[in-house]
């Protein structure tokens, strides 16, 4: 085999990876169980956050039963209901560098990582809390570090809100679901919807020319601060949109070149009112011109 072919065969595996990480591993028949199971919901051991999360739970968790508690709590949960669905996090983990990677280290703990799989993870049947995979999960939705800093409970409530888009999606077909699927084909992916409502994007994710973005994107945008995207994930705001800017992996303590391994970002534009994932796009540093015209054309082109 030629070195180009080589190339190709680890650039194909490395795509097949990343769609691995990142997308759903259910079918509409599974969907279908949940519906009528009990969903535990583990998220935190705070009181007040879970007492908050029931309040909007109540109204707007629409996809099966469920059952707030602390994470705290789900160990003894899962041994007492051994058929059960779960929502809850990965716990932070260690793990070894490959060898190709530990010929790059330059100092520190060489040969070791700690990665933050850092979704919110719908799975079937926990045994071991502590020991949850990321690929036994049925579905995983992603962080936003920077609003889970300002305001927790926006973002339990954003990561939840996903989930239950995805479970309540009218006329969800198999074929739209599965590892193999690219982040364009998200199956709530709804452009049109964007370019109907007022798109937020947070101050801190942003940097933009004002005049360039007006003459390419002739909708309604405003750049806002991320407590103001809080406010209206909690709100539940009918017509506004916002970005999220979510990371699919964290890591720490590669020792490769720097102290810290570049994470896996992306920017995902969700319904304030509903969390429907309307877009997901490839993460630069900055949102800049440039999505807002790939997100014009996008909605134009699907008109």
């Amino acid at each position: 085999m030629n070195y180009k072919k080589q190339f190709l065969v680890i650039l194909l595996i490395a795509i097949t990876a990343n769609c691995f990480s990142q997308f759903i591993y259910m079918k509409t028949a599974e969907i279908g169980k949940i519906k009528d199971a009990t969903i535990a919901i583990a998220i935190s051991n705070d009181d007040e956050l879970n007492k908050n999360l029931e309040t909007f739970m109540a109204s707007n968790w629409t996809a099966s039963k469920y059952k707030i508690m602390k994470r705290s709590e789900l160990e003894n949960y899962v041994k007492t209901t051994p058929k059960n669905y779960v929502i809850t996090y990965l716990q932070d983990q260690k793990g070894k560098l490959t060898s190709s990677n530990k010929a790059l280290a330059t100092g520190g703990e060489k040969d070791q990582i700690t990665y933050r799989e850092d979704h919110l993870l719908l799975l079937e049947g926990v045994s071991k809390p502590s020991k949850i995979k990321t690929t036994e999960a049925l579905f995983k939705s992603w962080i936003d570090f920077e609003l889970e800093g300002i305001d927790k409970l926006a973002e339990s409530i954003r990561e939840l809100q996903q989930i239950n888009a995805i479970l309540t999606f009218a006329d969800l077909k198999d074929n739209q679901l599965g590892i193999f699927k690219q982040m364009s084909h998200y199956p709530t992916n709804d452009e049109k919807k964007i370019i109907s409502k007022e798109l937020w994007v947070a101050s801190s994710n942003v940097e933009i020319d004002e005049a360039k973005v007006k003459k390419i994107y002739p909708y309604k945008y405003k750049v806002v601060s991320k407590e103001q995207i809080a406010e209206a994930i909690k709100s539940k705001t009918k017509d506004i949109v916002y970005l999220a800017y979510v990371k699919v992996q964290s890591f720490e303590n590669t020792g490769i070149g720097s102290p810290k391994r570049p994470d896996q970002t992306f920017y995902v534009i969700q319904d304030a009112e509903n969390g429907q994932i309307l877009s997901i796009l490839n993460g630069l540093a900055t949102f800049d011109y440039r999505y807002f015209e790939a997100i014009k054309n996008a909605a134009e082109k699907a008109k």
